[in-house]
């Protein structure tokens, strides 16, 4: 467990979300480090210094207050890579395409030695309460869910307050779709769903020491069950969310 900079932005994608986010960190006076595995981005004109992740320790200092700094590679190695170094962003905004924070999740566990696998029967037992109206994607071999209150073939107004009225299809939203999705990964072992919350007007983020507590439960569950643990992980605002299912056990 290593303290959190408060002060830090990590921002995964450098394309036209990234840069919002890059601009509205900046403007908010907060540190930035974003990451893409493309170091001629969108965002690399908006960035301060640009570098490898074998250069990220060297150049930790230049991570400062309305300062952003560019690394160039995969950004879930480069947020482990980070955290190891002790720089430790208090948000994580994810703009790049899938679930990030269940990739993150994912990478974090097999780092300590636990295996995770998808988890198709956690899945299944979730569809049979979720609203089908709300559902976009279900795919059970890699254990991944995707819901928005926006029919399929339209698009979100951006920037959006994400009123209670949708100012798209002009239908009232009966609950949150994070309250939705909670109800849903009840019916796993262990889950969570991280409320995503705003940086301006364009992008949100996730507090990443929610998802450090997850998985420190993850392990101490792994640690004892000796068969394996359900376990779901969503990101969600209030008009979307993706959700992963797994299953993971004991140490390798």
């Amino acid at each position: 467990m290593m303290s959190f900079l408060e002060d830090l932005v990590f921002i995964a994608g450098g394309g036209v979300f990234g840069s919002h986010a890059v601009r509205e960190a900046k403007r908010a006076g907060l540190s930035v480090l974003v990451a893409d595995i493309d170091e001629s981005c969108r965002a690399r004109e908006l960035v301060d210094l640009v570098v490898s992740l074998e250069e990220l320790e060297e150049h930790a200092l230049h991570l400062k207050p309305s300062r952003a700094v560019l690394v160039a590679g995969d950004a879930v190695e480069v947020l482990v890579k980070a955290c190891s170094l002790k720089i430790k962003p208090s948000l994580v905004v994810p703009t790049v395409p899938g679930h990030f924070a269940g990739r993150l999740y994912k990478r974090f566990m097999e780092g300590l030695g636990v295996k995770v696998e998808s988890n198709s029967d956690g899945l299944s037992r979730a569809l049979k309460v979720f609203p089908q109206d709300l559902l976009l994607k279900a795919d059970c071999e890699v254990g991944l869910l995707v819901a928005s209150y926006m029919p399929r073939g339209l698009y979100c107004k951006t920037p959006c307050d994400q009123p209670l009225v949708c100012p798209v299809t002009g239908l009232r939203r009966a609950k949150a779709m994070f309250e939705v999705v909670e109800e849903a990964l009840s019916k796993a072992e262990l889950s969570l769903v991280l409320r995503s919350l705003k940086l301006g007007a364009y992008s949100g983020g996730f507090k990443l020491r929610e998802l450090e507590g997850f998985i420190s439960e993850s392990l101490r569950r792994a640690e004892r069950s000796g068969a394996g643990v359900s376990v779901a992980i969503a990101t969600s605002c209030r008009c979307h969310a993706i959700a992963n299912f797994f299953s993971i056990s004991r140490s390798l």
